[in-house]
């Protein structure tokens, strides 16, 4: 399965209702990822338990092991039991992996659901002339200093009144 998570989940303002068709494919396509790597953990342990147990069964035949310990001592440190173990480690990696992408593409499809809404409520509607922010901002700033002044010299009538 060909995946590439980081163009799969990128969302293209532009062209919503491409998005929002493509949204049920994709999930569908990360899900099934996700099931197929939960298949190569369950297997992978499976083996983990069949070469703990053969080995287990080896013990029968060594007369050093004597008890239940010392027949996990031994199956632990075989190569054999070590290189499953890590496969399996590998598989619980690859499906949590596998996890968190189709839980992203489940939040890409609410993303998506709220676009969709401010796009409905004409939030991305574009101005018909541009605005300039700094004109403005100076505007207010000039506001504010000529109220300022008006305030000072309010205050300094009101303190010539009083004496």
């Amino acid at each position: 399965m060909n995946l590439n998570f980081s163009e799969d989940i990128e969302i293209d303002t532009d062209d919503i209702g491409v998005e929002c068709l493509r949204q049920p494919s994709l999930y569908q396509k990360y899900k099934q990822h996700e099931v197929e790597m939960a298949k190569n953990k369950d297997l992978a342990w499976e083996e983990v338990k069949t070469i703990r147990s053969e080995l287990i069964k080896e013990t029968a035949g060594i007369k050093e092991v004597k008890n239940a310990q010392q027949a996990e001592a031994y199956y632990r440190t075989h190569p054999d039991y070590i290189s499953a173990k890590q496969a399996l480690t590998e598989a619980e990696y690859e499906l949590n992996s596998a996890c968190a992408a189709t839980s992203a593409m489940y939040q890409r499809k609410g993303t998506l659901e709220l676009m969709v809404k401010l796009l409905v409520m004409d939030y991305y509607a574009r101005p018909s002339e541009p605005k300039d922010l700094a004109g403005e901002y100076d505007k207010v700033k000039e506001r504010e200093d000529k109220t300022q002044e008006s305030k000072q010299k309010a205050a300094g009538r009101l303190k010539r009144k009083r004496k």
